[in-house]
């Protein structure tokens, strides 16, 4: 028989050989109220509120195993702490019922395990949810688990993340999506997280409408890692037994194909997911990662970069033709030359020597030689 939600999934559950009733501190207070002595009913004053005020300053977490399988919290546990690859110590508290409480030594297994999952223990889910402060670990609701659904037979064209996140949104409380499509190249399939409720059944399909035209195409619903359901009312975690249909309805409407195989990340069939339908192009990038792409305001920058090192050049090649040096002037022409100049200009006649009678019509004007400059360059 199930319960409502925000209740757990079972009311009757075996476990080691025995059936779960009601628990036993309430039981405890029924029967106390009816039967009690005055001297029982004395009570022993706590402050349970700063106890539980308390509890946010511990790494603790309360689990439940949803399975008809004949063992206990602390056998499920010493399985699980080998997938969950523990670094630190944990320690398990059986309560009532099919319920547990953990407590960690170490922030990242806490992290780990309560921000991971879906878990499961022979196939059965392990639902484990992080206790909250002010929090009794026998009465917070479990009733949802997160899954990564796979969603199939959605047209190329159709194929965006805004879809992943409304069917994610259509599953159950949606936390987060692929950014790539996954599958082969002409069977493509989008994913989304979210948190589904275990009180409710799987959905198998939904349908998407044309708002113009009417069309209808119809999304297959697959669960990634999806643990033990009964194929008559497709709910996770209880049997024949446990069911609330009638036993003439208790048809197999589910089949086990609904569970698939996880994804991997470093599966190579993954493929560019654009944000809308809208929106079907690649995003440009650079051939190289390390590559600047080129923007027109880049490409400007750098045109003026281009021009501003030109003037320079010149200006400097301009620079290196000023005279900073005395003339030496032939003495036939020192009137003229003279004449010619201004009269700050230092003019200094000599005589060549006779083997340079030719060139005595070309004046020699003597640049100063700069550190690190060529020879060639000191005459003009």
């Amino acid at each position: 028989m199930r319960k409502s939600k925000g209740t757990d999934t079972l009311a009757k559950f075996t476990i080691s050989g025995g059936t779960v009733g009601p628990s036993r501190r309430r039981l405890g207070k029924e029967l106390l109220e009816e039967l009690g002595t005055a001297r029982e009913k004395e009570a022993i004053v706590l402050d349970m509120a700063k106890a539980r005020g308390d509890v946010h300053a511990r790494l603790l977490a309360v689990g439940i195993f949803l399975s008809v399988l004949t063992v206990t919290p602390r056998q499920v546990m010493d399985t699980m702490r080998k997938v969950w690859k523990m670094r630190g110590a944990l320690d398990i508290n059986p309560l009532e019922g099919i319920r547990f409480v953990l407590e960690f030594a170490e922030e990242g297994d806490f992290n780990h395990v309560t921000e991971g999952g879906l878990w499961r223990f022979r196939e059965d889910a392990v639902l484990i949810e992080a206790l909250k402060e002010g929090e009794d670990p026998e009465t917070v609701p479990i009733s949802t688990v997160p899954i990564w659904a796979q969603f199939r037979n959605i047209p190329f064209y159709l194929l965006s993340k805004e879809l992943a996140r409304d069917l994610g949104k259509k599953i159950g409380s949606f936390i987060c999506i692929d950014n790539d499509s996954r599958g082969d190249i002409c069977d493509k399939i989008i994913r989304a997280r979210s948190w589904v409720d275990i009180n409710q059944p799987l959905l198998r399909w939904t349908p998407l409408l044309d708002e113009i035209t009417n069309e209808v195409v119809i999304v297959s619903i697959c669960y990634e890692r999806l643990p033990k359901f009964y194929l008559a009312c497709g709910i996770i975690g209880h049997g024949e037994d446990a069911c609330s249909l009638p036993a003439p309805e208790r048809k197999n409407m589910y089949g086990k194909d609904l569970g698939v195989p996880p994804t991997h990340v470093k599966d190579p069939r993954h493929w560019f997911l654009p944000e809308t339908t809208g929106n079907p192009q690649h995003p440009s990038t650079p051939a190289f990662q390390w590559r600047v792409q080129a923007t027109p305001a880049r490409l400007a920058a750098a045109e003026n970069d281009r021009q501003l090192a030109a003037v320079n050049h010149v200006t400097e090649e301009v620079g290196r033709l000023s005279v900073h040096a005395p003339l030496r002037v032939n003495k036939d022409d020192t009137d003229h030359q003279v004449g010619a100049t201004s009269p700050s200009a230092s003019v200094v006649s000599t005589q060549l020597p006779p083997g340079e009678k030719a060139m005595e019509a070309a004046p020699d004007i003597t640049l100063p030689l700069k550190k690190g400059e060529p020879s060639w360059r000191r005459k003009v």
